[in-house]
């Protein structure tokens, strides 16, 4: 497990926090990874409802493009 730290800036609002991840490499020629946002993410704005949520997030990379993912979020 790794973790990564991000900040999501729009113009109404920032969200930030952590996300736990884990990343395997699968057949096919992509790594696929998955992880969960620590519950003490931060939202000011439109993204305060986010505040405090677990949300989850998924996705996958080609290794012939890893500068490219498919990512999706959804609430736990």
């Amino acid at each position: 497990m790794n973790t990564i730290h991000f900040r999501w800036t729009i113009r109404d609002g920032v969200l930030e926090g952590s996300i736990r991840t884990s990343v395997g490499r699968r057949p096919h020629g992509r790594f696929v990874w998955d992880g969960y946002v620590a519950r003490g993410a931060r939202g000011s704005g439109v993204l305060r409802r986010y505040s405090g949520r677990a949300i989850a997030i998924a996705g996958d990379t080609p290794i012939s493009a890893p500068n490219r993912s498919r990512i999706i979020l959804s609430q736990d």
